[in-house]
């Protein structure tokens, strides 16, 4: 009887250290902003669309169009690179026509 007690101690005080922790957490906390997205699965027009979009991106590239691939994010977009993240128009903007100024885009061979 006297193992049983003690091993329910034990296991109550185990327990303890991991669970009040987690109900001491602030639940006044400002939550992260959700990114909203689109769901192109159930969406017939979704290939078209993005066929589309791509087209208007290898044609932005072709011609060294920053501005222009800018343009086909939203106002708040981001830009993944290996280097960092761009943010916003502004910013898509003047990493493309840095790169595009490094390494200009050419069809020819």
């Amino acid at each position: 009887m006297k193992i049983r007690s003690v091993m329910f101690q034990v296991g109550l005080a185990v327990c303890s250290a991991f669970l009040l922790p987690v109900f001491a957490q602030q639940k006044d906390a400002a939550e992260p902003p959700i990114v909203q997205q689109r769901d192109l699965l159930g969406s017939v027009k979704a290939i078209g669309e993005f066929g589309d979009l791509h087209r208007k991106l290898d044609e932005a590239y072709d011609k060294n169009d920053a501005a222009a691939v800018a343009a086909l994010f939203t106002e708040d977009g981001l830009f993944v690179t290996p280097d960092g993240m761009l943010s916003g128009h502004p910013e898509i903007a003047a990493g493309h026509a840095e790169t595009f100024q490094r390494s200009p885009i050419s069809n020819s061979v």
